[in-house]
């Protein structure tokens, strides 16, 4: 076996294991990054459900279901709404802010689905009953006092109890079908002190019961927080429910805590809890466990793990939060899942009917701020960065109405529109974080129809919220400043995109809202795809290499984002055959393997590259002399012939010849050895010698900066002249190395009509758009670099407004793309995320973030920002050609 065959069978190997990972990607902690705190799990059958807690909002008590513990589904609530009181309905000045319910319980048992909570609000527990936990209805029971977070639990002999409290943990027995406390029932402590297995010196004492009967054994688990410390996860077992109770800690790691134990029907067993991630809220972890001699031991010997033995379907952000049009069909609800009322609604001010496709919140009630403001519809924010847009048609707003859209918590933001007397309006930035609102920013209004947007970042605890807006939907500019989001305990809830509308003055005003959309990451997975997006109209690639396909998350996203691969440096020339004669197809070769295993594209790169450096010396010698013309042609078809016919059939469309064209707009082509010893021919005879080596594939010329005037004319002329010489130039390849805020949109107009009227299809073929801007590099003789290569002006990711603008400008250039959608065959990404980028070294080397995916993989707002551009062009009549 030579070392080819060796490597090609190492190759064979490594891409069908990189196939079974692509396919399966590992799901991640936190499995929501979202606020989806105080779970509870319960299993029936293959099928778990999980229940939460929505504090103050309405409809509360939220039910989650999974098929595999990571994917979950938002399928309703317990309950509308918890009580008609003062607190609930923001009446008299009174509100249930970091109250309404709390820590739930989930339990199925004899066909029945059992939900509880308490409530300091009502003072009372609450248990709410269904046979059909999907669809319900929901019956409910209620007694006093209030059990703090309680679990509920049916024993093996038909027994019912309660297990409550903080610090010492309590024990009280209800009734049969769990609607009361039982009279002369168990009513007993049956862990005193609780926390004492995890010190001395508790801040929190153990709360958050919830307790499982397991092999014949009652587990309790609680958090405990000691002082100086973390959340710690604590449980107690017994062999009798009264006790006695032997503890002992089994997680202390990042402060994840609070949760129960479940298995799965294959006899695996995880818990499933919490960890506070900042102003994101409280995001659910699923930790994988083991039994050791019958206790519990967590992650890798309470260790957690970033990553799970669970390969992720979609993802549950999806399912929690929603982009709405508020467009209605008959049969389904007003509202879907995902909103939530912050506090009771009042339904005679809000509705998606009275005019179709529009929200209209009406004022009811006067207030002095957002806080009191009823009918204020919220959802989720979630992590790593999210963003809210909407429009709002202010035309029937009053004198004193502030109507906007918000990022809620305590310390909230908005940006909105106030009205001042009859006809005066103004856009505002309100915050705050002074506790009291301050606005910002003032700009008048003279339109009735107006685009907000919010956007978050929680990356790093940067917990950031920015502000814009717009009067076209288009071009967005940002208003006031930044809110530093902070979760509060007064609130006690993660941050909450919102739409509402408040009077201040007089009643009877109202907005209409339209087209409320989230993205970011996650939040757009029924069309998290690029593919999918795109359908057939155009393929969709990227150019990467062997070693970045061996990576299974790279490859996994590949897989599902790409269609088509462009090797970077495996197939040119100074690679394939650096000496003549011989040829090294190892790294070729893996490439394609990988491909072929993942049902991936290849699109050869290149065969003929006319820069200096590029092509191997030898090429052009004869001995000490500079080789003959018909030498380097023989030469060239030699080359051409052992690459295109090694991969005939296999690879659909070559570059056969990249960036012949000289710069100057004085020069024809580049004056290198490959021009000055044949002159055009080169180009001729390589489209020549790949149409025989592949009658069958498409062959592409391929060049940079062919949008500007001059270079555009060259472009025309040589497309031209090779194809009256017999070239069969089938493709332009336009290299799409684009500057942040100079995208030269124009000449990309230009040079896709100029292309399609001379014949040839056009590929997008390295599209990247640079943050960080390279024109003074080359201006003024160079003056700058010494500067300028000191600099680095985003070491860690692109500043939010930064990322908006880069979306915007993507979404625009692929606006143009869809336009011309009869010329477009292909458009390549050049590389698959900012940090593998190119322009992280040149023409310096700083951190540049010019691509859709950052450097963990998330997808920013240009990836949405494509996506939708892609979803609504395929939704639009096609344009005509100009």
């Amino acid at each position: 076996m030579n070392k080819y065959q060796l490597i090609r069978l190492v190759c064979v190997c490594a891409c069908v294991l990189a196939n079974v990972a692509a396919s399966a990607q590992p799901a991640k902690n936190p499995i929501i990054w979202a606020d989806v705190p105080d779970v509870a799990v319960i299993r029936v059958d293959d099928c778990y459900y999980m229940s939460s807690t929505t504090m103050h909002m309405s409809p509360g008590l939220p039910i989650m279901k999974s098929q595999d513990l990571v994917s979950w589904q938002l399928v309703g609530y317990a309950y509308d709404t918890l009580a008609e009181n003062d607190a609930l309905t923001l009446k008299n000045g009174q509100d249930a802010y970091g109250a309404g319910s709390w820590a739930s319980s989930l339990n199925y048992h004899n066909g029945k689905f059992y939900a509880s909570t308490f409530s300091a609000t009502t003072g009372k527990t609450h248990v709410f009953v269904t046979e059909d936990i999907e669809n319900g209805p929901w019956r409910e029971h209620s007694f006093s006092p209030a059990l703090h977070d309680h679990s509920l639990f049916f024993d093996d002999d038909g027994r019912v109890y309660m297990v409550y409290g903080g610090g010492d943990l309590k024990l009280v027995e209800l009734t049969a079908d769990a609607s009361a406390i039982k009279p002369g029932g168990v009513d007993q402590i049956i862990i005193p002190n609780a926390s004492h297995v995890a010190g001395p010196n508790v801040g929190l004492a153990a709360e958050g019961s919830q307790l499982r009967k397991i092999n014949g054994k009652y587990y309790v688990m609680n958090i405990t927080w000691p002082r100086d410390g973390m959340r710690t996860q604590i449980i107690h077992r017994a062999d009798q429910i009264t006790g006695p109770y032997e503890g002992r800690v089994i997680l202390q790691d990042r402060g994840v805590a609070q949760g129960g134990l479940i298995d799965s029907p294959q006899g695996d067993w995880y818990a499933m809890m919490f960890q506070d991630h900042g102003a994101v809220g409280r995001t659910p972890y699923l930790v994988p466990m083991k039994w050791r001699d019958g206790w519990p031991v967590l992650g890798d010997e309470g260790k957690l793990p970033d990553h799970l033995p669970i390969p992720i379907n979609s993802d549950s952000v999806s399912a929690i939060v929603a982009s709405d049009e508020f467009e209605r069909k008959p049969d389904e609800p007003e509202l879907p899942l995902q909103w939530q009322w912050n506090h009771n609604p009042d339904h005679e001010h809000w509705s998606v009917t009275d005019r179709p496709g529009w929200l209209r919140l009406t004022t009811g009630q006067t207030t002095t701020d957002l806080l009191h403001a009823r009918n204020t519809l919220t959802q989720r924010t979630f992590g790593p960065v999210s963003t809210a847009t909407t429009t709002i048609d202010v035309a029937n707003m009053q004198d004193g109405d502030v109507t906007g859209l918000a990022v809620l918590q305590r310390k909230y933001g908005f940006v909105g529109v106030k009205a001042e007397g009859q006809s005066k309006k103004s856009i505002v930035m309100v915050s705050t974080e002074s506790d009291s609102p301050v606005e910002h920013e003032c700009i008048p209004l003279t339109q009735e129809t107006v685009f907000f947007k919010v956007h978050c970042d929680f990356r790093d605890g940067e917990d950031k919220a920015y502000f814009f807006f717009s009067l076209d939907a288009k071009q967005w500019t940002k208003i006031g400043d930044p809110v530093q989001m902070v979760y509060t305990l007064p609130h006690f809830m993660g941050y909450r995109f919102a739409l509402f509308n408040f009077a201040t003055k007089n009643t009877g005003g109202s907005v209409d809202f339209n087209r409320f959309r989230v993205s970011g990451r996650q939040s757009t997975q029924h069309h998290s795809s690029l593919k999918k997006a795109v359908g057939g109209r155009f393929k969709i690639g990227v150019g990467t290499d062997f070693d970045v396909l061996r990576r299974s998350d790279d490859l996994a996203l590949i897989k599902r984002n790409f269609q088509i691969l462009t090797p970077e440096n495996s197939m040119k020339p100074n690679v394939v055959q650096a000496s003549e004669g011989e040829f090294d197809f190892a790294n070729a070769d893996a490439l394609m393997d990988i491909a072929e295993a993942n049902e991936l594209e290849v699109a050869g790169h290149c065969l003929v590259w006319s820069r200096p450096g590029t092509t191997p010396a030898w090429f052009f010698r004869d001995g000490n002399q500079e080789a003959s013309k018909d030498l380097v042609l023989s030469r060239l078809k030699t080359h051409i012939a052992n690459v295109v016919g090694r991969y005939r059939g296999r690879i659909d469309m070559w570059d056969v010849v990249n960036e012949a064209l000289a710069d100057s707009d004085d020069e024809y082509l580049r004056d290198i050895e490959w021009s000055r010893i044949t002159g055009e021919e080169f180009i001729v005879k390589a489209f020549q010698y790949a149409r025989e080596a592949d009658p069958d594939a498409l062959l592409v010329y391929n060049d940079y900066n062919c949008t500007q005037p001059g270079k555009l004319k060259k472009l025309v002329r040589l497309v031209k002249s090779v194809k009256a010489q017999g070239g069969p130039i089938d493709a332009i390849g336009l290299q799409a190395h684009y500057e942040y805020g100079k995208i030269p949109y124009e000449g990309i107009e230009a040079a896709l009509i100029a292309m399609r009227q001379i014949g040839v299809k056009v590929i997008f073929s390295e599209l990247d758009m640079d943050v960080v801007t390279r024109a003074r590099w080359y201006a003024d003789d160079g003056v700058h670099r010494a500067e300028l290569a000191a600099s680095n002006p985003y070491p860690h990711h692109s500043p939010p407004d930064v990322l908006e603008r880069q979306a915007e400008q993507y979404a625009k250039l692929f606006d143009v793309i869809e336009h011309y959608s009869d010329v477009v065959v292909r458009v390549t990404f050049w590389n698959l995320h900012d940090g593998q980028s190119w322009l992280n070294e040149w023409p310096w080397q700083r951190t540049n973030h010019p691509l859709l995916f950052d450097r963990d993989l998330n997808p920013k707002p240009a990836y949405h920002a494509v996506i939708e551009t892609l979803i609504r062009s395929d939704s639009s009549p096609s344009h005509p050609s100009p």
